[in-house]
């Protein structure tokens, strides 16, 4: 998800990944799947098959780590602001993103055109110094609308392979 603002002469553009389901959400998920699942093992506890107890909680533990693993990853987000001087870059989760400052007359953006048929557009923040690739968590749609905010916002774009246009 992008969204793109103005605000005092500068460009604010967020970037957010698509989240399918909410962390409410993904816990009642959670139980929904841990009542079956410890339903059926205590069952087969009480008739004698005592191994399959431990195994149930292995398998459900592995799935509510893996699926805490994901919802945390899709609290991911960007925050690209595009200054008359210099263009900032906020990425991470929550209260603790890494932020990376750009000088703006060396900024441009540096689009990598996909090699293969289901590859993504590649876009990084380039100055002198540094190389920041943003939208990572994004699908294609995104990326493109990325790409257009920020040659409005005045970045000159850089194409890997201009001579294919």
């Amino acid at each position: 998800m992008v969204a793109n603002e103005c605000l005092n002469g500068n460009t604010i553009i967020t970037l957010r990944p698509n989240r399918s389901a909410s962390w409410r959400q993904t816990k009642l998920f959670l139980l929904l799947m841990a009542i079956p699942v410890f339903i059926i093992a205590i069952g087969w506890t009480i008739v004698g098959a005592w191994p399959i107890l431990p195994w149930a909680g292995l398998e459900f533990g592995l799935l509510a780590f893996l699926t805490y693993r994901v919802c945390c990853q899709t609290y991911k987000k960007d925050k690209i602001i595009v200054k008359k001087d210099c263009v900032v870059v906020n990425c991470g989760i929550g209260s603790k993103p890494c932020t990376h400052t750009l000088h703006r007359p060396n900024v441009y953006l540096s689009v990598v055109k996909p090699k293969k048929p289901l590859d993504l557009i590649v876009l990084n923040l380039v100055d002198n110094h540094q190389r920041i690739e943003v939208g990572v968590f994004v699908n294609q749609q995104d990326r493109e609308q990325i790409r257009s905010a920020l040659t409005a916002a005045g970045l000159v774009e850089c194409v890997d392979v201009w001579w294919a246009n």
